[in-house]
């Protein structure tokens, strides 16, 4: 596919966010099959990979800590060359009567980001993708905390880095 082979063109300069269906899934799938060859061409092109893993169900509804470990088991044990996951859709502040985050959102992530460093995969990345400003917590200390932030996302033209910063 095209798409693959622009993206293979940037090398080592790019991180790839590989999401096959909302994020990973088995070796039975369509899906795996179709993406784990342009993982491979990605390899060969030397372009880090990291493993989509969304958090929220909706507004005020998280996923269950076990789904999310499930998630990066399966993207730690199934695909090839992953460096790293990429946490989505952390909220920026508590969120009224969520879900299955026990009213300490920053310390579920945080527990989360230390069940992946402890378990998997120590030394690779994690990446997250909170809404602007977010909890510094997310980027403190070394054993729960995320080593990447997105602070932008969209049209690179409209992007402020006054306007973007925590």
């Amino acid at each position: 596919d095209e798409n693959w082979r622009a993206l293979a063109k940037g090398g080592e300069s790019v991180v790839a966010i590989i999401n096959p269906d909302n994020g990973p899934v088995s070796h039975g799938s369509k899906f795996y099959k179709s993406y784990v060859p342009c993982m491979l061409m990605l390899h060969a092109k030397r372009v880090q990979m990291v493993g989509y893993v969304p958090t929220k169900l909706s507004a005020n509804r998280f996923r269950p800590v076990a789904d999310i470990k499930r998630d990066i088991y399966l993207w730690a044990t199934a695909y090839p060359y992953i460096a790293g996951i990429f946490i989505d859709m952390q909220p920026t502040h508590p969120v009224k009567g969520a879900a299955n985050v026990d009213g300490d959102f920053v310390k579920y992530y945080k527990d989360l980001f230390g069940y992946f460093k402890h378990n998997w995969w120590k030394g690779y990345k994690i990446i997250i993708n909170p809404q602007i400003p977010f909890p510094t917590e997310f980027i403190q200390g070394e054993t729960h905390s995320a080593d990447m932030v997105v602070l932008y996302q969209g049209d690179v033209s409209k992007f402020n880095p006054a306007c973007n910063a925590p």
